[in-house]
């Protein structure tokens, strides 16, 4: 019914100065859709102004607002939405050693038929600073916005002792008591949004063996709060995240790390230590945290310019609490420590053999007992032509002392496979593309190998 087309109009007015730059721009745009049953009509008017800072004005600031209407037919039924959006922009030269750049936005949209309303909000801001001759950089960004999510329920249902797949906790376990119930209401959920980076390092040495240190912080975290943000949401709190209960969702990751002497042939030292947190309260009636903290020491040497000697400390600390509104409370905490080394020969570049041992004991906090696990086995990379390579890792697991046990419930067994192989070839078509073929195989005593394989060509424009 009826014919397709399309009529646009543009206009653009502006005016460049030296110092200021104000535009005025208008758009109308009527688009006509036909089928067999009935004409879709589109129309959307747009009337934008900008104010905008000149080239001679080192700082960039602009600022503007859009209001915007948009009406759309299908047969009998109408839909007509208007919006307004204010703006703005500051940002510092970029060749300064210190920088900043903020920006804000605010979007009103208005149902003219039902009057419903909208708002959404974004901001951000960023600052960076460097200081070449001591070799200190740092920036900080910072993000905010207002979502929507559909309201999300998750319960638990008893249907009998082995008769369903799930257990007390919600965690999938293969054969369990309890099934669980996702429920999505229509109705949306009002969430404020707030992720925020930063980053500080100093780089040091002049010498061939340190020249390439570093220490370096850094911390990003992203906060998801029913209702309004509060101020501390910014640099969230480990401690305020796993017991808050109006954050519905929150991720941090702080590390630090340092490289010493990274040219040294003798000692090169890598030191890690690393925390991370999680929360999901999204779900009603269901909560999740957990909390993971690492430690790593390395050391690295080079007595000869085909090989390499690595070997490296761990200590692991990991928590996982679960709360379920019909199915109770359940609380776990792991302590591993570990130690690995290999021995890493290259006489060329396109062959490269290592062999690797790792040791853990890992044992839950409170159990005096811990799962010794022993890896060990060799690692191979080899180019196959001019174009081709191909990486093969195989290992073999010792177990012995108390069953593992694996942080959260699952169907899957914990612990290390007893054998355990992956397999890779790549090969370049082109300067651009590359086909790739991997596999991986995991063995365990009593069950069935279980084989995944891959196959991908990958094409970089």
């Amino acid at each position: 019914a009826g014919t397709s087309g399309r009529n646009r109009i543009i206009g653009d007015v502006r005016w460049t100065t030296g110092w200021l730059v104000p535009v005025a721009r208008f758009e109308r745009d009527h688009r006509r859709t036909a089928s067999d049953s009935t004409q879709l009509r589109d129309v959307s008017e747009e009337w934008a102004g900008d104010l905008a800072s000149g080239s001679l004005v080192p700082w960039r600031f602009a600022s503007g607002f859009t209001a915007r209407r948009d009406q759309r037919e299908a047969g009998p039924t109408r839909t007509r939405l208007a919006s307004r959006v204010w703006r703005t922009q500051l940002e510092s030269p970029a060749s300064g050693a210190l920088g900043v750049a903020l920006s804000a936005q605010r979007r009103a949209t208005r149902d003219l038929d039902t009057q419903a309303r909208t708002l959404n909000d974004l901001a951000s801001m960023r600052l960076r600073g460097e200081q070449r001759a001591m070799g200190l950089a740092g920036s900080f960004q910072v993000e905010i916005t207002n979502e929507a999510e559909n309201r999300r329920v998750r319960a638990l249902r008893f249907v009998g002792a082995g008769r369903g797949s799930y257990d007390a906790f919600g965690n999938f376990v293969g054969t369990g008591d309890y099934e669980l119930v996702l429920t999505v209401s229509p109705e949306l959920e009002r969430l404020a949004r707030v992720a925020t980076s930063a980053r500080a390092e100093w780089r040091f040495g002049s010498s061939e063996g340190w020249r390439g240190s570093r220490v370096e912080f850094s911390l990003e975290d992203e906060a998801r709060r029913r209702g309004d943000l509060r101020l501390a949401d910014v640099v969230l709190s480990t401690g305020a995240a796993l017991v808050d209960p109006s954050l519905a969702r929150g991720s941090i990751a702080q590390r630090l790390e340092a490289e010493l002497a990274p040219g040294s042939r003798a000692a090169a030292i890598r030191l890690r230590a690393e925390r991370r947190v999680n929360v999901d309260r999204l779900f009603v009636g269901f909560s999740q945290t957990t909390d993971l903290r690492t430690g790593q020491l390395r050391w690295r040497a080079r007595p000869t310019s085909t090989a390499t000697l690595e070997s490296e400390a761990r200590v692991q600390w990991q928590q996982a609490s679960q709360q379920a509104s019909l199915g109770g409370r359940f609380d776990r905490t792991l302590v591993e420590q570990g130690a690995n080394a290999q021995l890493v020969l290259q006489p060329s570049t396109g062959l490269r053999a290592a062999a690797v041992v790792d040791l853990a004991w890992a044992r839950p906090q409170g159990q005096l007992e811990s799962t010794r696990t022993l890896r060990l086995g060799p690692d191979l990379g080899v180019n196959i032509g001019s174009k081709g390579r191909a990486d093969f890792s195989v290992r073999r697991a010792f177990v012995t002392g108390a069953p593992a046990v694996a942080l959260l419930p699952s169907a899957d067994p914990a612990g290390a496979a007893r054998w355990d192989g992956t397999a890779r070839f790549d090969l370049r078509l082109h300067e651009s593309t590359t086909f790739g073929l991997s596999s991986t195989v995991r063995e365990r005593p009593g069950r069935a190998a279980v084989v995944n394989g891959r196959v991908e060509v990958r094409a970089f424009f």
